[in-house]
């Protein structure tokens, strides 16, 4: 979420009419602070810390996703925990989390700053 983990998920990748596939990454010019994830996405856990992968890379392969499916037109039936459960374990796993630390996987950053690069390199042609 935007405020813990300091970045929104909006649009990130779209299919076009024709089929065709693109990541799509926000980088507003107020403020670089701001931008979004490209492509996309898959959170994970490496040593207990929840990671934000691209979908395709090979370290998600045999990892267990931290997000779930709650809602697919309905909700998913059983896909709710009640509130003591959900309480006790976000306490257990916010016990467990560093105190300082980034939620971007070296793969992901490398991602960004592909898509970061190529932008400069465009607005210079310009």
């Amino acid at each position: 979420n935007r405020d813990t983990m300091s970045f929104a998920t909006k649009l990130s990748h779209i299919v076009d009419m024709d089929g065709t596939h693109r990541d799509v990454m926000k980088t507003p010019k107020t403020s670089s602070a701001k931008i979004s994830l490209p492509g996309r996405l898959f959170v994970g856990r490496q040593g207990g810390v929840p990671l934000v992968y691209p979908a395709e890379a090979e370290e998600c392969a045999g990892m267990e996703p931290v997000l779930k499916v709650v809602y697919d037109k309905r909700p998913v039936p059983g896909a709710f925990d009640d509130f003591d459960t959900v309480r006790n374990r976000v306490k257990e796993q916010w016990a467990a989390l560093p105190a300082k630390g980034t939620v971007l996987s070296a793969k992901l950053q490398q991602k960004i700053d592909r898509v970061l690069a190529e932008r400069q390199y465009e607005a210079e042609a310009v």
